[in-house]
């Protein structure tokens, strides 16, 4: 027989309270990626912008783009880097 398992959670808030959480919860150099292109939003920012607003090695800056698009937090196109439509409301 199955057992029931209770799940205890508080859901994500939506629009700026969503961004104002992440802002708040995410590490440095994710937060400063966010930050500069919430600041942005609705365009995208070039990789290079990226390197010189945050101060942040290539290698940093190329690995925290994909963490946050693993959560859905910002897209990447050709144009670069983009604040996710979900961070606004």
């Amino acid at each position: 027989m199955m057992s029931k398992i209770m799940l205890d959670f508080t859901p994500l808030p939506t629009g700026d309270a969503l961004r104002e959480h992440w802002l708040r919860t995410l590490p440095d150099g994710q937060r400063r990626i966010l930050e500069i292109l919430a600041n942005a939003y609705p365009h995208s920012v070039q990789r290079e912008a990226l390197d010189e607003a945050t101060g942040l090695a290539r290698s940093t800056r190329d690995r925290n783009p994909q963490y946050l698009a693993a959560r859905k937090l910002i897209t990447v196109s050709k144009e670069g880097p983009r604040a996710s439509n979900e961070l606004f409301g």
